[in-house]
């Protein structure tokens, strides 16, 4: 029997029915759902169900896990079995593959894997509430940090305006990258509508694409000058040239 990833259904040989219990002593064939009709009145049906024994990762939130019927769980995949992809970029920081998550080999227990998002998959939590010794590794901190952050961007990824945008209203706009980070210059500058953001300074020192975001006034925000931000050293130059000017203020 070949078991492909469309439902194999299990039907009595030769009969227009659907098979009644597994233990039903009738010679059976096994057809993809593909192959054959649905019976009519919405007939219930036996079917076989491939299973594969996996490590996997536990993605729901430990302290959510005494309350939850259902556990996500992302299946790991080797790092062999995938020649196409580069580990430098699995495992960076700031340049890596938006939909994976690479995880290091842990000696005598699993080697170097990743998991793919796509594949999260939520199964009832009951049978693993009995085998807490099923759980064999945790991922550190810093690395627990990490995947929040890259399964949060990969589930519902937060706007910006890119240097090579336009903004379309005017007013103050502060860079999303630096927001994770304590003790960096302040990064709010004054756009007005039309105007390209400037690339962020702080987001270069790490190689990652500066993204800018509408700011709210807030009852507390204190008045803020409407200073743009300081042209780049090309734009300088141009206007030296003569070649540009600067645009003129609401």
């Amino acid at each position: 029997m070949e078991v492909d990833s469309n439902l194999t259904l299990v039907r009595p040989v030769d009969e227009d029915r659907p098979l009644t219990s597994i233990e039903e002593s009738v010679e059976v064939a096994f057809q993809s759902e593909t192959d054959v009709t649905a019976f009519r009145d919405g007939a219930t049906e036996q079917c076989v169900l491939p299973v594969v024994r996996t490590l996997a990762m536990l993605a729901t939130p430990t302290c959510d896990l005494s309350g939850e019927d259902y556990w996500l769980f992302i299946p790991l995949r080797s790092v062999e079995t995938y020649p196409e992809i580069k580990r430098s970029t699995l495992h960076s920081t700031s340049k890596g593959y938006g939909n994976l998550f690479g995880i290091y080999a842990n000696r005598g227990v699993f080697e170097e894997s990743f998991v793919n998002f796509h594949d999260l998959v939520s199964v009832p939590s009951e049978p693993f509430r009995h085998f807490p010794e099923s759980r064999i590794a945790n991922l550190s901190k810093q690395s627990q940090s990490f995947l929040q952050d890259k399964l949060a961007r990969f589930l519902s990824r937060g706007w910006g305006y890119a240097p090579h945008e336009k903004v379309e209203i005017s007013g103050f706009y502060r860079c999303r990258g630096c927001m994770l980070y304590y003790g960096l210059p302040e990064s709010d500058v004054y756009l007005n509508a039309g105007d390209n953001p400037p690339k962020c300074k702080n987001c270069s020192a790490i190689k990652r694409e500066s993204s800018w975001e509408l700011l709210v006034k807030h009852k507390r925000s204190r008045p803020m000058k409407q200073i743009p931000p300081a042209p780049s050293v090309f734009t300088r130059t141009l206007r030296l040239l003569g070649l540009t000017r600067p645009k003129s203020g609401p």
